[in-house]
Parts: structure tokens; sequence; C-alpha cells
């Protein structure tokens, strides 16, 4: 299984909060990038849309997951049913890299 996970938002490491902590504790930061789409707010969060045609890009950061099965057994739930988990390619500073990333799954 893949095992990196590009995230955008309250998981990223400037964070304090509770998920973007216990991420922190079973991965490794690889780097930052970005992916094609739009952000996009859902209320309190923001979700991350990639239409065909949607050209803007979205920065975030790849971590490296030690176990992904394990972390994604939390992570799923943490990101809720609104949310998709999908694979996608993440343009690095080096490289272009697959990485799994929640969208969302409703506009708003």
């Amino acid at each position: 299984m893949n095992s990196y996970l590009f995230v955008y938002g309250t998981l990223k490491s400037d964070s304090e909060h509770p998920a973007a902590v216990r991420l922190r504790e079973c991965a490794r930061l690889a780097g930052t990038g970005h992916v094609l789409g739009r952000k996009r707010a859902m209320g309190r969060y923001f979700g991350l849309t990639q239409l065909p045609g949607e050209e803007d890009r979205v920065h975030g950061e790849v971590w490296e997951l030690a176990n992904p099965e394990e972390a994604f057994r939390w992570l799923d739930p943490y990101e809720g049913p609104d949310y998709e988990r999908v694979e996608t390619p993440v343009t690095m500073a080096d490289r272009v890299a697959t990485a799994w990333c929640y969208r969302t799954v409703i506009l708003s």
C-alpha cells in the first residue's frame, strides 16, 4: 500500500490539532508540494476538489506513514463522510510522488 499522505489543512505540521499531533507520532514529514485542484470552505474546515479542468494548485505537505493500514483506521473516521481518500499526483521540489489525499465529496 502507498505510504504517502498529502495534507493541506488541520493535519499540517504547524497545527496543534490533536489529529496533527497523532500524525506526527506515526509518520515522517517527507516534504512540501502541491496538487491540482481547489481548496473550498466546508463550514469550519476546508475541502479539496479535483474536478476536470481545475488547474489551480493546493499547497500542502507530504507525510510518509510508518504503517498506512493502521493510520487509515483512525484517519478515515477523522476526515468523515464528506471526504474520500484517493491517490493523486503531488508535485514536490525534486519529484512527482503519488500520495493519498482526502478530497471533498460534497461541494458547498
